[in-house]
């Protein structure tokens, strides 16, 4: 009888380890499959983010390229185009700001190391290009605020009105993403 205790107390103790051998190779299995889904998102919203960027950066560019394009006037006549060329301004201010969720989601989703090449390759294009776009902008306001102050200078010899120099509207959460990025 104590032989047969024995025995099926071995037999529990096997049965017992070997369900918690089970549990643990399962709940192992469970996360690196969790693990693989989340990867496999964090990707798809990296290729979706990037794309959206993409499109909207290149809009920003060809907006500050033609923002640029109006600094080339006589001063004569910069009070006359001034508003036309503030409205520009605001306009890629605007679509900077509308990128914000954007880039934040891509620096987010960038610190990612997941062996994916095109989410590598996207991420660094990202980063180049969003620092391009700010270097672009920041550009084009100091040369706004320069030719405001070369027609500040010539208005005083005229009796012209002056012009406030611009200052930039940017959402805060541009400048925090802007200066992670340097």
């Amino acid at each position: 009888m104590k032989n047969i205790f024995l025995h099926l107390g071995f037999i529990f103790i096997l049965i017992g380890c070997s369900i918690i051998c089970v549990d643990k190779v399962s709940a192992s299995i469970n996360n690196y499959y969790n693990d693989v889904n989340e990867s496999n998102e964090i990707i798809s919203l990296v290729h979706s983010n990037y794309n959206d960027f993409k499109i909207k950066s290149l809009e920003i560019k060809n907006d500050i390229e033609e923002v640029s394009k109006s600094f080339n006037i006589y001063l004569e006549e910069f009070q006359i185009v001034n508003e036309e060329i503030s409205n520009k301004v605001i306009k890629v201010e605007n679509g900077i700001n509308d990128l914000s969720e954007t880039i934040n989601n891509m620096i987010n989703y960038c610190v990612y190391d997941l062996n994916d090449g095109l989410m590598d390759k996207e991420c660094s294009s990202f980063k180049i290009n969003f620092n391009n776009m700010m270097d672009s902008y920041s550009k084009m306001i100091n040369v706004y605020n320069e030719v405001i102050k070369e027609y500040n200078e010539y208005s005083i010899l005229n009796g012209k009105e002056h012009v406030l120099e611009y200052n930039q509207k940017l959402d805060e959460s541009i400048e925090i993403a802007s200066a992670k990025l340097k």
